[in-house]
């Protein structure tokens, strides 16, 4: 798993919570525990691996943390 160290901006991380609720909690209306991790799970590497971000320039999370010398961890 490629994680990404961001000292970024709080906005960032509001913006993907709510991206969560609406694509996906929402809609799915999970029935158990262990639906909603699973789901959780999956939306998380759809978010961070194949859903462009306009904030970041049409690029996916995974893009641009690959993109960088530092901050990356895998």
């Amino acid at each position: 798993m490629l994680r990404c160290l961001s000292l970024g901006r709080g906005g960032d991380e509001t913006e993907m919570w709510r991206s969560l609720k609406h694509e996906d909690v929402y809609l799915r209306d999970y029935e158990t525990v262990e639906d909603l991790i699973q789901g959780l799970r999956r939306y998380f590497e759809f978010y961070n691996n194949e859903r462009h971000h306009q904030g970041l320039k049409g690029r996916t999370p995974a893009e641009v943390c690959q993109g960088k010398s530092m901050g990356c961890a895998a």
